[in-house]
């Protein structure tokens, strides 16, 4: 019997059926360095990494699958399209992307603004939005708007040994919760295929690969 897309839970899931064919997309909001540009920007690089290393451990264990098709995952800057109104463009990204990652750093009110946007469109408790915040030891570098109270983030520091480069402090947690989320996905797209008789969450805490 052919492998087909589970049918979809919710409104979120329903919109990654009518775009099966496209790659998962997963979307970043920070405060850009503008004195850097993508290749160079370190907070950029080390987001875009920690996402990238959680979807190609995803990506080889779907090749084992053998899934009806690829695995494919992007990861992109959040900002609006070009020539459109900027706050219809960020509404439309926030609600065409699969999973949205958003950074506290510098407190930055556009970033505000797309957190706000990206939990409008996906709920608060949708497991597809995730907000990175700064820590030192366990102190934040920056106070969390009190709206956001209660919401569990995914925290990381400076590695002080090598400067301008960042660390996950909750490593294994992260890669759990983002590979979750990149599996069922996966699932309704037709990009992963459960072994018979083995729930998907078993293997959840697998150790990443590849670090």
């Amino acid at each position: 019997m052919a492998n087909l897309p589970r049918k979809p839970k919710s409104h979120a899931d329903a919109l990654l059926i009518e775009s099966v064919h496209l790659p998962i997309s997963i979307r970043v909001g920070y405060e850009w360095d503008k004195t850097a540009g993508p290749r160079t920007d370190l907070r950029w690089q080390f987001i875009r990494k920690s996402l990238l290393n959680v979807a190609h451990s995803v990506d080889a264990q779907a090749r084992k699958r053998r899934a009806p098709r690829p695995f494919s995952a992007r990861v992109s800057r959040m900002r609006a399209q070009h020539g459109s109104m900027v706050l219809s463009g960020l509404m439309e990204r926030c609600a065409e992307s699969d999973i949205l990652v958003f950074d506290l750093a510098g407190l930055n009110p556009n970033v505000m603004l797309e957190i706000g946007l990206g939990l409008a469109a996906k709920g608060f408790d949708s497991g597809r939005v995730f907000v990175f915040q700064e820590v030192e030891g366990e102190v934040p570098v920056e106070k969390a708007p009190s709206d956001l109270e209660g919401f569990l983030f995914t925290r990381y520091e400076a590695v002080k040994t090598t400067v301008g480069r960042y660390r996950l402090k909750d490593l294994p947690g992260f890669n759990a919760a983002l590979r979750a989320r990149l599996v069922e996905d996966a699932r309704l797209r037709g990009m992963w295929v459960d072994p018979r008789g083995v729930e998907a969450e078993s293997e959840s805490d697998e150790e990443e690969k590849g670090r």
